[in-house]
């Protein structure tokens, strides 16, 4: 197999999917320089390719970004084979952050938002900080009934993850690891499935940026 190697810049969109942005003169793609360009990766080898960064510029203060693309190079279509045929190729972006000056994580929880009709949990986060952060933390949910209050409940969480165990009498699930650019505000989603009918309670022990995310939501699943 024989890929390309190439550079570019990039951006979160408004449902946190990369976009490829047009670099500028302080961007960091134009600082990292990639070699080689093209490799041949014999079949059950490995093979390396090196990159570094050497800014033609001094860099301003704050997060840069930039990716690595490795892009498999196809071999020239055989067209003597009759039928219709789908061709694929592997491309894989391999992200980098580098920051310039005092880093600073901070975040603010504008909202917490539930759908109801869906049991969809929706977390309105503004990263207010100079670099990315990523969301980290589990959730429990206990029928109404059983619900121990919070200060119980967040600490059988966290017994539970230190254990790395599944407990008994309640669900324990992880919060998804989303990230949120430096001044950007997203509403991240958290699913889950209760399985039964009834009322429940959802207990959230989170962290963003160093912002602690603990509150707690009551939600109905229905009788389908």
């Amino acid at each position: 197999m024989t890929v390309k190697l190439s550079v570019g810049t990039w951006e979160l969109d408004e449902n946190n999917r990369l976009r490829e942005i047009p670099p500028d003169e302080n961007s960091l793609d134009q600082s990292i320089v990639v070699n080689p360009l093209q490799i041949t990766v014999p079949p059950g080898s490995p093979q390396t390719f090196r990159w570094t960064i050497m800014p033609r510029l001094k860099p301003v203060d704050g997060e840069h970004r930039a990716i690595i693309y490795i892009e498999e190079l196809l071999p020239e279509a055989n067209d003597s084979n009759e039928g219709a045929r789908v061709r694929m190729k592997m491309r894989y972006g391999l992200p980098i952050y580098a920051h310039v000056g005092e880093r600073v994580l901070s975040a603010e929880l504008n909202a917490v938002n539930v759908d109801r009709d869906n049991n969809r949990i929706f977390l309105d986060i503004t990263n207010t900080g100079n670099a990315h952060g990523r969301m980290s933390g589990t959730y429990g949910v206990w029928p109404v009934a059983e619900f121990p209050g919070t200060e119980e409940a967040l600490r059988q969480i966290r017994r539970a993850v230190n254990r790395d165990t599944q407990p008994e009498v309640f669900l324990l699930g992880s919060m998804p690891g989303t990230v949120i650019l430096p001044e950007n505000r997203r509403s991240l989603p958290l699913d889950f499935v209760v399985g039964q009918p009834g009322d429940y309670v959802v207990q959230l022990d989170a962290e963003f940026a160093g912002l602690e995310i603990t509150d707690t939501i009551e939600i109905t699943e229905p009788d389908s």
